[in-house]
This record gives structure tokens, C-alpha cells and sequence, in this order.
């Protein structure tokens, strides 16, 4: 499923984090590899999991075994990265890209290898808006 626009939770996030890197998994496994700092109920997964298939950002299967679900991610790690940072940008910074980037930039010291990185990804988006029909 494809959406611009979601938002997902401090809990919720936990909950991808924990698909993402277990893949499909029932609401007892998603609850086991959560941090122990929260150690929620399962009754509080089961119901962050269904808001989460009602938003659009899990899916789930009838299990082979008994009456368990088996739960998966539908999103990416890189949608719901970018969507948090459109969401700060347009939130915080008023859709202003440059103070979001010179925030990021002051609020750590940069390694020259990090600069290095960042000054390609300028060098590509230039190229890529040079190469674009006015």
C-alpha cells in the first residue's frame, strides 16, 4: 500500500523497528523483542497493531498454528524515515529546507568523511537539476 502522508507513533516505530528486523511475526514475538523500558500488556500490542493495519502501516496473516496472527511490515524504513523528516521540515522550519540542514549540520561535529558525504549529494542534486528540461 502506497501513502504520502501517515504518521507513526514512539510506539509504533518500536513495533516497525521490531518488524523490520524479525520479519513477519505474532503480536507475542513483536511484544518479546520490544525494549524492556516499555514492556507494554499484550493487550496494548494487539490494539497498537490493529490501529497500525487501519493506518496502513502493517498487514497481517492467519498463522498455520491456532488463532495467532502473523504481523508484517507494509512500509519501509526509508518512507517512514522521509515522511518524519517532510513532517519536521514543514512542522518546525515552515517547509524551509536550509535552516532543517544547517540544524543538522551545527548540532554535530562532522567528520571529514561525513562532509565528503554530504557535499556528493549536493554534487548529484545539482547534476540532476542541471540535467532537468527548463
Amino acid at each position: 500500500m502506497k501513502r504520502k502522508n501517515y504518521s507513526v507513533s514512539e510506539a509504533e516505530m518500536e513495533i516497525l523497528r521490531v518488524l523490520w528486523e524479525r520479519g513477519p511475526s505474532t503480536a507475542k514475538q513483536v511484544r518479546e523483542h520490544l525494549p524492556r523500558r516499555d514492556d507494554p500488556a499484550y493487550s496494548t500490542v494487539i490494539t497498537l497493531l490493529q490501529r497500525m493495519e487501519a493506518k496502513g502501516s502493517v498487514g497481517h496473516e492467519k498463522s498455520g498454528q491456532g488463532k495467532a496472527f502473523v504481523f508484517h511490515t507494509l512500509l519501509k524504513p526509508e518512507q517512514v524515515r522521509k515522511q518524519a523528516v517532510r513532517s519536521l521540515v514543514k512542522r518546525y522550519f515552515e517547509n524551509d529546507p536550509i535552516p532543517v540542514f544547517a540544524a543538522l549540520v551545527e548540532s554535530k561535529k562532522l567528520s571529514g568523511d561525513e562532509i565528503r558525504q554530504l557535499q556528493d549529494m549536493l554534487d548529484d542534486i545539482t547534476r540532476q537539476q542541471s540535467e532537468k528540461p527548463n
